[in-house]
């Protein structure tokens, strides 16, 4: 009886002390994590300043741009800027310029990381020329990084 106590008592023991060597369990590693998604189809001018998200926290994000138009190297030149408000300032950031001279019909993307403060939108808006009858759609992600 007493070879079968110290037995258990040396085996509790043995794993009491393993278990205490062992890394601390990790966390599963963290991804970005889309908070906002936008679709602007069919457009036929520049968009007005349009709110995509007004982050809950502040910290890092990253907005991925996807550009095409219906007919490209026509004459055409968009800019896409991102308003955000950061630690700083209130910041206008260009993100992505659609120049006349790329003749790609979905090719033009963008990204670009900023830091947004909470409760302050954060916005887009272009500005740009086109001629009669061009269209273009633009698709944005937002991601927030940390």
């Amino acid at each position: 009886m007493l070879n079968r106590i110290l037995s258990l008592t040396l085996c509790l023991m043995l794993v009491a002390v393993t278990v205490s060597f062992l890394p601390a369990a990790t966390s599963a590693p963290k991804v970005p994590i889309i908070v906002a998604q936008l679709a602007l189809t069919n457009q036929t001018g520049p968009i007005p300043q349009t709110t995509i998200f007004t982050p809950t926290q502040s910290g890092v994000y990253r907005i991925s741009t996807y550009f095409e138009s219906n007919s490209p190297g026509t004459g055409e030149s968009y800019t896409l800027t991102l308003v955000y408000a950061d630690d700083v300032d209130s910041l206008d950031n260009a993100v992505l310029v659609y120049p006349s001279s790329n003749n790609y019909y979905g090719n033009p993307t963008g990204f670009s990381s900023f830091r947004a403060l909470a409760n302050n939108p954060v916005s887009i808006y272009t500005q740009g020329t086109a001629p009669q009858g061009y269209v273009y759609s633009l698709y944005i992600t937002i991601e927030r990084l940390m």
